[in-house]
């Protein structure tokens, strides 16, 4: 992946992030198994229920293989799943009939307005060349009063910042844009942003940061490539102290909870 500076955020062109390339992405070999894994508990319903009863209608906006509709239904929410990756969603279909899995556009949600209390995007705003401006007044539109908006996205982290001042990243000039993948954004300015648009942040948690020292550390890839795809205990354990000591200098992604003022 190639990475350049645009203003306040990164651009990465990798090919695009279209229906086709998230259903070669979501291609798990064995879906049952993933969604059964799912409907045990995930983070994902953990954090939910800090914030939302049991029995809270909550959509997940681009929810691939439906793995976090799973962990929701489980845990008691009624969950809906939207997503315009069609293959991915008749396979989730077939592996799993009990779920409420709907094929949609984020920016046309097929929902009433103030109809739900909780949606959850995770990983979906940055894909949009145009901007994430009409996702975020969807969101909005939908969610009632007190209702909770859980946004994830890849963004600008001190580590990533500190590259961007002393010039790593070649300046983004649009010629590659038929390649464009994500764009890593800028946290102080989606919060600033959030906030006009009519949200207050509860909760924000910076994630990811061995991902985030991996992608950055180009001599450092290969070793922690390794360790981010390990599952033996040890590496678990390694990996999470990691993350821990890495939060807040390396993170790659940037939750944040937020709140649909009245």
């Amino acid at each position: 992946m190639s990475v350049f500076a645009d203003g306040r955020r990164l651009v990465c062109v990798r090919e695009a992030a279209d229906a086709a390339f998230w259903d070669r992405h979501w291609a798990a070999p064995d879906l049952r198994r993933e969604l059964a894994a799912g409907a045990a508990g995930s983070w994902v319903s953990e954090l939910t229920r800090r914030f939302l009863p049991s029995g809270s209608l909550v959509l997940e906006g681009g929810c691939g293989t439906g793995r976090n509709v799973a962990a929701l239904q489980g845990a008691g929410y009624r969950a809906v799943g939207l997503d315009y990756a069609e293959d991915a969603l008749r396979r989730a279909r077939e592996a799993a009939p009990s779920l409420d899995l709907r094929s949609g556009d984020v920016r046309r949600l097929p929902f009433a307005d103030a109809s739900l209390d909780g949606y959850w995007s995770l990983g979906v705003i940055e894909h949009f060349y145009e901007g994430h401006a009409g996702i975020v007044a969807e969101a909005r539109r939908v969610l009632r009063p007190g209702g909770f908006f859980f946004l994830s996205f890849p963004y600008m982290s001190p580590l990533r910042r500190a590259k961007r001042a002393a010039g790593a990243y070649p300046v983004w000039n649009g010629t590659l844009r038929e390649t464009f993948y994500q764009f890593m954004l800028d946290g102080r300015a989606m919060r600033a942003e959030l906030e006009r648009d009519g949200f207050v942040l509860r909760e924000q948690r910076p994630f990811d940061a061995v991902k985030g020292l991996k992608d950055e550390t180009p001599w450092l890839k290969r070793p922690l490539q390794e360790l981010y795809d390990s599952r033996r205990p040890g590496a678990r354990l390694l990996k999470a102290g990691l993350e821990r000591a890495l939060r807040s200098v390396s993170a790659h992604c940037l939750l944040l909870v937020l709140e649909r003022r009245s």
